[in-house]
């Protein structure tokens, strides 16, 4: 038999195990560590949006504030793409379905809520907003990963 040089099936093998258990590992920490930085970027945006509107209410007329999240972005106080996701309902920012809902009644009001697409099981939590600026959440379930849309009487962020 000549010299074969290379690496045996069981060498390869356990180099395959090996990688498969670092994986394991790696993967829900990975998964985990994205869900955390959606849910940063979704308060941030939320955040964002109502600085936007109150210098929209300040620049417009002192009682109006943006009757659409397009209308923000046309003064060029928030993201085209994130004015875009939030008018069209689409998960476009940070894979969470925005809604904005503007009353002209008096006084003014406005909601912005952040929720999980339809059917996710991504352990998201869900954010709401209004004009008194105290961005609101509801927990994931921890078995189906849904989130209840949240409203004005849900905990406030700590």
């Amino acid at each position: 038999m000549k010299n074969q040089k290379g690496f045996s099936l069981v060498e390869l093998l356990v180099v395959v195990i090996i990688l498969a258990i670092i994986a394991a590992i790696a993967i829900p920490s990975l998964l985990a560590s994205r869900r955390a930085a959606n849910e940063s970027a979704a308060v941030s945006s939320m955040r964002s949006f109502h600085s936007a509107n109150m210098t929209y209410q300040a620049m417009e007329n002192p009682n109006s504030f943006a009757p659409t999240a397009g209308d923000l972005s046309t003064k060029k106080l928030i993201d085209s793409s994130f004015a875009a996701a939030i008018d069209n309902g689409t998960p476009l920012k940070s894979s969470y379905v925005w809604d904005y809902t503007f009353a002209s009644t008096t006084p003014q009001n406005y909601t912005l809520t952040a929720l999980q697409p339809t059917g996710a099981n991504n352990f998201q939590d869900s954010y709401f907003l209004n004009q008194e600026g105290v961005i609101r959440y509801t927990e994931h379930d921890a078995t189906t990963g849904a989130a209840a849309a949240p409203t004005a009487s849900s905990p406030s962020i700590p």
